[in-house]
């Protein structure tokens, strides 16, 4: 959630005395979030290390790709590095430095920041030394660079790993608009095989699945936040939400999110609702 709003929400759940509700609106994801009153001594047991990339990471992800402003972000790339067999079983730690590594080299080469967003995959080789078994590979969804060539890309890839070998490494540009973001959703958005998960070499699947470098560079779409929605308000919410959302129930409470087009559910809110405190985050 964009920091502007955590700071604002966090305000409301610092004065509010009972269980409040609040609807944040940012581009095409529209989130309607539950704040309540916690220990202020509690501070949560000890976070685990990342791991597969789970239905919880897999919607942050989406919903981060909601917000984005793809009119301004105009043409992305689409990155695919992959690694040679004789080096693919890299240790989490490691396969973190070549991410870096290689998006620094590439930072050198155009001589200017490259905001990117970045997913980590889990595939299995069709052929060589692993084939049959799960293999990583880095997705890359790059902006504000219009082209590279792709001799580029696989030569900071190359000096990245130390390798003068064969390396299979592509680069393509993704539409423009709204396409843009489905295209990128359901380029990073792949979700592993259930029947995958008994692989062996998917044992070392330790680190983060997704991310960004140089996130505030990424185009984002202004957020808006109605704090404090009235009983009204949240059942007239909930019930459209009913009509995006299969078996979800109105009546069973609790936070929930959308993503899509969702202008009008918003708007319809706003206006039929009598909503005057709509505030405008810059």
């Amino acid at each position: 959630m964009d920091a502007r709003i955590t700071k604002r929400l966090e305000h409301f759940r610092k004065h509010d005395v009972s269980e409040s509700y609040h609807l944040v609106q940012q581009g095409d994801l529209v989130e309607v979030v539950r704040q309540k009153k916690v220990d202020p001594h509690f501070h949560g047991g000890p976070r685990s290390s990342p791991g597969e990339f789970s239905r919880a990471a897999r919607l942050r992800m989406l919903k981060f790709i909601a917000t984005i402003d793809w009119r301004r972000a105009g043409q992305v790339l689409m990155v695919t590095l992959t690694y040679p067999d004789e080096i693919a079983d890299r240790v989490p730690a490691k396969r973190t430095t070549d991410r870096g590594l290689f998006l620094r080299v590439v930072e050198a080469y155009f001589g200017c920041p490259m905001p990117v967003l970045w997913r980590m995959e889990w595939q299995e080789r069709k052929s060589g030394a692993y084939k049959g078994k799960l293999l990583p590979h880095f997705h890359l969804v790059v902006f504000g660079i219009p082209f590279m060539d792709w001799r580029v890309i696989r030569g900071a890839w190359a000096k990245v790993l130390d390798w003068d070998g064969p390396l299979a490494t592509d680069v393509r540009k993704s539409r423009e608009g709204a396409k843009a973001a489905i295209y990128v959703a359901k380029y990073c958005g792949k979700v592993l095989r259930a029947s995958c998960l008994d692989n062996g070499s998917y044992l070392n699947r330790g680190g983060r699945s997704w991310g960004m470098c140089r996130a505030t560079l990424i185009p984002r779409h202004r957020p808006w936040l109605v704090p404090n929605l009235t009983e009204r308000q949240l059942a007239y919410v909930r019930k459209n939400a009913a009509l995006k959302i299969p078996n979800f129930d109105p009546d069973r409470g609790g936070s929930f999110c959308l993503l899509g087009p969702l202008h009008p559910l918003v708007q319809t809110v706003i206006y039929e609702n009598g909503i005057d405190n709509f505030l405008d985050w810059k």
